[in-house]
């Protein structure tokens, strides 16, 4: 075990106290978001054990690590040392602090919305080449969560699935629904596809919306109808 104590030329900077809310944080996201030390690690490329050992304050992680077991958790990293008796109201964030997602399929995804105290809306845009979406092999990651979803599409067509229904957006086409449904999406034309996200999630989005994006070439098509 790692000493808790960091030195600082003469003097001795007890760092106790921050391993312990990081250690709270980190369990309380993860318990929130219903996952286990062993999914947490698959996501975050973080072994379990390490993770069990950061929340019980029986190691120092590093900032790589803590980014990645972080990001995982579908959280941005200044809420991990965000001092709670503080609030943030307000955010404004430029087109160059946007946090951007890699989905390892040619899709790109924008956070708009980030910093708010216990906030309870995430917007996103995200942009689908065709044959892409969201991977139904990986659609649970919305269902996770007591929330609403709202879909505007900008660009191309964009066709959605919720529960038995399936819906053609076209630009200036929103969809709007629980996400207690299951539902997935997905660029069936010949051209990229760009969209608004507005997550309402009480409670917290459980899981990074990114974990919903891979390719879906060679599944077959869904066949939107006519609206």
């Amino acid at each position: 075990m790692q000493s808790k104590t960091e030195s600082m030329g003469e003097a001795q900077i007890d760092i106790s106290e921050e391993l312990a809310r990081i250690a709270d944080r980190i369990r309380h996201w993860r318990n929130e978001a219903g996952l286990t030390l062993q999914v947490l690690g698959e996501r975050s490329s973080v072994a379990a054990s390490t993770i069990h050992k950061i929340e019980n304050c029986q190691t120092i992680p590093t900032i790589a690590v803590l980014l990645k077991v972080v990001h995982a958790l579908g959280r941005d990293p200044e809420q991990l040392l965000l001092d709670t008796g503080s609030s943030i109201n307000i955010t404004h964030t430029r087109p160059a602090e946007r946090r951007q997602l890699d989905a390892n399929s040619g899709s790109e995804i924008e956070q708009l919305s980030r910093g708010i105290s216990t906030g309870t809306l995430d917007v996103w845009r995200v942009t689908h080449p065709p044959d892409r979406g969201m991977d139904p092999e990986h659609m649970d990651f919305s269902l996770h969560y007591d929330g609403e979803l709202l879909i505007m599409c900008e660009e191309g067509h964009l066709d959605v699935e919720v529960g038995s229904g399936i819906y053609a957006l076209r630009p200036g086409d929103t969809l709007h629904f629980k996400t207690s449904l299951p539902h997935l999406w997905r660029n069936n034309g010949a051209a990229p596809v760009r969209a608004l996200i507005f997550a309402a999630r009480p409670g917290g989005l459980h899981r990074g919306i990114s974990e919903g994006f891979r390719s879906t070439r060679g599944r077959g098509s869904i066949s939107p109808s006519e609206s």
